[in-house]
């Protein structure tokens, strides 16, 4: 929640008061991941959206499952069924003490959380809002393939999002080779030999770039300056927006999602400025997030530079 009695940015005391707030959201975000793997184990939930903690515990489930699963088939084991059921939970727990895989599943559960809420608050398709609608139709060959790609990758996410589920093939290969690592420590010593064939296997299968993370990222990339729509949630939608946010100030996409909760838009306040946004442009991002939200005060003296160089001195611990 954001506290009235905050510093502004005001002339004076701009930057030490944007410095100041950028701290606290550091501080929260870094706090949080350990909060968060207490309350997968069944820990006190006083301060996380059940919903949220439910899916996030669903997506490792599931990428554990499917872990095992390919393990099992490779092994030629008669009951698979029986096999994931007995080692699944002890592999998801495994998966979630890894701090940067954890942020990644919570933030892929944030977006799609925040994606049903735009849907219902905004009218906002969470699958085709209405930039990448306008991109299907461009005339450029190479964004309409891609806004195409995306359109189908952001369906899948949404449909897995809503079931509890991850394909694992949407890991990026980063995340993917963490849940690899986890996968092959957690292997009993008899089944050492079977996991790393496994993992051979799934590693020749991996394509980075037909992942939704990716094909976003490349359509970011292909419109380069040539439509600012990218940085305006209701033109393009949660998904694109994270990752045109992310791509524009060089941040992790995970921390670009997980700025959009109520506690962290200082801290979204200041990336926005960072992407060369100005006052009118960022308050109309964080109304359409937050219209209940405490205005932050003068935020509109936030210049593009103190932003920048604000995240270049956090304190953040991007590594989860």
């Amino acid at each position: 929640m954001i506290v009235a009695g905050n510093p502004p940015f005001s002339a004076a005391s701009a930057e030490d008061g944007l410095r100041a707030r950028l701290a606290d959201c550091d501080a929260a975000l870094d706090a949080f991941t350990p909060t968060l793997l207490g309350l997968l184990g069944g820990g006190d939930n006083s301060t996380l959206n059940e919903e949220i903690l439910a899916r996030v515990r669903g997506m490792i489930s599931d990428v554990a499952e499917q872990l095992l699963l390919s393990q099992a088939e490779a092994a030629l084991i008669s009951d698979i069924a029986s096999y994931v059921e007995d080692y699944r939970s002890g592999l998801a727990e495994r998966l979630a003490s890894n701090g940067n895989l954890l942020r990644h599943f919570h933030s892929m559960a944030v977006e799609g959380n925040l994606c049903e809420k735009m849907q219902l608050s905004r009218s906002l398709d969470p699958v085709l809002p209405p930039l990448l609608q306008e991109l299907i139709s461009s005339h450029e060959e190479r964004i309409s393939a891609l806004a195409m790609a995306v359109l189908s990758s952001q369906a899948r996410f949404v449909d897995a999002y809503r079931k509890m589920k991850f394909p694992l093939r949407e890991l990026p290969g980063a995340m993917e080779d963490l849940a690899l690592g986890e996968f092959r420590a957690n292997a009993e010593e008899t089944d050492r030999e079977g996991v790393n064939q496994t993992i051979e296997v799934l590693r020749d299968r991996r394509d980075d770039s037909t992942g939704r993370i990716s094909l976003l990222t490349q359509l970011v990339l292909q419109l380069g300056k040539l439509d600012d729509a990218v940085l305006s949630i209701d033109r393009a939608g949660i998904s694109l927006f994270s990752s045109a946010l992310a791509v524009t100030t060089h941040q992790p996409r995970e921390i670009v999602v997980l700025s959009t909760s109520e506690g962290q838009l200082p801290r979204l306040a200041v990336l926005l400025g960072a992407a060369g946004l100005a006052s009118p442009a960022i308050a109309q991002q964080l109304f359409a997030l937050h219209p209940n939200a405490p205005l932050l005060d003068g935020f509109e003296q936030l210049t593009t530079d103190a932003a920048l160089a604000a995240l270049a001195d956090s304190s953040l611990d991007r590594t989860g």
